[in-house]
């Protein structure tokens, strides 16, 4: 779009999660808190030299950044002393002609989701809600630092869990698939990131648990299965009886076993599905192609928040397949740049997973996009 059309498409914007407008009068610090509060949750733009839309309407809105030029450049200089890590926005500037008959600029700043937690120097952190910036304290913040994945789940150490709580058929198997030589297992389990050995004695960490305890919600003590709900139509009845084609029931055990069970029950599923009839062949009616199913499946799992107390969920309908995976996006992902972006939440298991023979990842960080090309 050219200048025009931009600029008619700013002021149509309502201030929101991840859009804000200032005059250039407002404090330095109002714009700090709200450049931490974006980089710290989804993002968004912040334009200087624009009225609220709640104080004016239209073009009369268009006040410009010279109705304060110093409190601008203040600002700016106080972006790479104020802020801990630094925060690098991308800025332009647009021409406009202000209230007063002036040729004047607007000033965009786009802040990125971030991969860190950002903050004050003074020690206040902000997240967006809505329009507003909330700020938080330590409890929020560790919160914060898990659902992004700057504090790994998977190197934590859970309550004590013996050798024998682990699947050694399993790790046989992967032993043989990875071609390693080593035939003391706490040495195997150090090498590969799922142990550590403190004091000669061989911890188990929450990676090597979630891949190769026979049962990681036991030994665990959380949530970290998969629910499968299979409903007949194509949504939920929450009034009368229940829609079920059968019992809700949830896959244990390693993740690699819960991955295929799950496959397992789709492949079931697209087989019993009512035919129909394709030219002069009848065809399962659940056309969704097993791949994509896979690749899903097999992405939440490795990039699921498991400090959030809740099994994935798969819900089965006759027209529809959904595949929730508990906590937001990591990282810097968001909805917008999930298809050419990467960030691992948990490396360790997606590196392992990816090692078995029959790996049921790539690790290509061509998934998103392969599911929606195969699925089109």
């Amino acid at each position: 779009m050219n200048e025009k059309e931009f600029l008619q498409k700013l002021l149509s914007l309502k201030e929101w999660h991840t859009f804000e407008c200032k005059r250039a009068l407002i404090q330095p610090a109002k714009l700090l808190e709200t450049m931490v509060a974006f980089a710290n949750s989804d993002g968004g733009t912040i334009v200087i030299g624009l009225e609220d839309p709640k104080k004016a309407n239209g073009e009369k809105r268009l006040l410009g950044i010279s109705e304060n030029l110093d409190n601008v450049s203040n600002f700016l200089t106080l972006i790479n002393k104020e802020i801990e890590p630094v925060i690098t926005p991308t800025k332009f500037e647009i021409p406009i002609t202000n209230i007063n008959g002036i040729k004047d600029n607007l000033m965009i700043l786009t802040i990125e989701k971030s991969d860190n937690i950002h903050s004050l120097k003074k020690g206040d952190t902000f997240v967006r809600n809505g329009n507003q910036n909330i700020k938080i304290g330590s409890v929020e913040i560790i919160r914060l630092k898990r659902e992004k994945g700057a504090v790994a789940f998977e190197k934590e150490i859970p309550a004590k869990i013996a050798l024998s709580d682990l699947d050694e058929q399993l790790l046989d198997v992967y032993k043989k698939n990875v071609q390693s030589k080593e035939e003391k297992i706490e040495s195997f389990l150090k090498d590969n990131g799922l142990a550590l050995i403190r004091n000669g004695k061989c911890i188990i960490n929450n990676a090597g648990a979630l891949l190769f305890c026979k049962n990681p919600s036991i030994s665990l003590g959380m949530k970290c299965g998969i629910k499968i709900s299979h409903y007949y139509g194509d949504k939920i009845s929450y009034s009368g009886k229940p829609n079920f084609v059968k019992r809700p029931f949830t896959i244990e055990g390693p993740l690699i076993n819960q991955i295929e069970k799950a496959v397992a029950y789709f492949k079931e599923t697209v087989n019993s599905s009512p035919p129909k009839l394709k030219g002069a062949t009848f065809v399962p009616s659940l056309l969704i192609p097993e791949w994509a199913f896979q690749e899903a499946v097999t992405n939440a799992v490795i990039h699921r928040n498991y400090f959030t107390q809740n099994d994935i969920q798969i819900r089965f309908f006759d027209t529809r397949i959904e595949i929730e995976s508990p906590g937001t996006y990591p990282g810097h992902i968001t909805v917008n740049n999930i298809r050419h972006e990467r960030f691992s939440r948990n490396p360790t298991v997606e590196r392992t997973l990816n090692r078995f023979r029959n790996a049921p990842n790539l690790d290509s960080g061509e998934g998103v996009n392969r599911i929606f090309s195969i699925m089109k």
